[in-house]
Formats: C-alpha cells, structure tokens, sequence
C-alpha cells in the first residue's frame, strides 16, 4: 500500500508482532535524509517464520521444497497424511459410495443442468467430508472415472462440488472440460471459480 513515511512507522509501530514487516521507499534517499545507522545483531532473524524454533515443520507438498536441503529426510521421518500416494482408484469408488450411507438415496440434481434425478449410476449424496477427502486424493490422479463423478456436480453440498471441480481440473480424461463447463455456471459463487479457475489452466498457452 502506498503511505507516508511517517505513516508507515505510526503502523508498524502499533503492531502486536511487527518482526518481518518491511517499509519500502521508491525512491533514492539522498545522504542528507539518513539521520541515522543501526547495526543488528547478526543472530536477529528466523529461517523460516518468526517464532519457528521449537516448532514441528509442516510436511505437506506446499512447505517443503523437493530437492531443498534435508527435505527428503524430513519427509521421510514426518510424512504428511495427505501427499500421497494415493489410494487406488476402486477404493476411492467405495469410499465415495461408503460416504452416502448416513442419507441414502441417489443425489438429486440442484446444480446447474442436473435435470433432476441423477438416474442409474448416480453417487447418493450425503457425507460431503468423506467425499471432499475422497475427490482429494483423485485430484492427485491424473485420470480417472469423469463418467461416475459427475453425479457429484448436483450434490447439495457445495463444498462437494467445488471439490469435483479441483479434483478433476488436473485430468486428461474426455469429458472433463464439459463437467467443469457446467460447473462454471453453479449458482455458488465458490464452485463457479473453483471450476472456472480450473478450466483457466488447462487452458493451452497462447502462441509466442
């Protein structure tokens, strides 16, 4: 954002914890400007976040950098729960059917273009934590089963659906552009850019 200098040191002042904050001028600061030299202690300072020491590294794909220092080992000896490899793709078919037994019944359609009834095939709907952890771990598949999914896109949970839509966005099979295309017209402003963003990337690349 853009300040005063003056402003700038009132608001990382009032700052409970104003360790890593930085101000930026942008401009050259002339030798009369500089009242004033500080050094700082060469041990001031973190690796990672303020306060850090002490506490145990997340391991999941986001923090740890493959081929960074000591990262294998770190993966090794703390494997985070949810980075894999994941189930095959039959268990994660039970899994989801597994996940309706609290409701019963097939999912209705309220999604956009669901028509109603999902018909023969249709996933039952209910145990929208169990089916988010399951379409999770088919995000991390690069195919898989468009065609016995797609009943997730008229679940009433919404969190459902958005999670169809980042799990499938990744896949190479036919029928998933069409899925997230429908998805992209949900009345849920979450799963619309869910779908959209993920329709964003397999976008190719515009010629050079």
């Amino acid at each position: 954002m853009w300040t005063t200098a003056a402003d700038a040191v009132r608001r990382v002042a009032e700052l409970p914890d104003a360790r890593g904050w930085e101000v930026f001028v942008p401009r050259a600061v002339t030798r009369r400007e500089v009242r004033r030299v500080r050094a700082v202690r060469q041990v001031a300072g973190w690796r990672y976040f303020p306060g850090a020491h002490g506490v145990a590294p997340c391991t999941c794909a986001g923090c740890v950098v493959r081929g960074a220092y000591g990262s294998r080992r770190l993966r090794e000896r703390r494997p985070h729960p949810w980075d894999g490899p994941p189930p095959p793709p039959r268990v994660l078919l039970r899994r989801i059917e597994a996940a309706a037994d609290g409701t019963g019944g097939p999912v209705t359609g309220t999604g956009p273009g669901s028509g109603g009834d999902a018909g023969a095939g249709a996933v039952p709907g209910g145990g929208a934590a169990a089916l988010c952890d399951a379409l999770h771990w088919y995000g991390m598949r690069r195919r898989g089963p468009v065609e016995r999914l797609a009943p997730l896109a008229g679940h009433p949970d919404a969190r459902v659906r958005a999670a169809l839509a980042e799990a499938v966005g990744g896949w190479s099979t036919p029928g998933v552009d069409a899925l997230l295309e429908r998805l992209a017209a949900d009345p849920d402003p979450d799963v619309a850019e869910a779908a959209t963003d993920a329709a964003a990337l397999r976008a190719p690349d515009p010629p050079g």
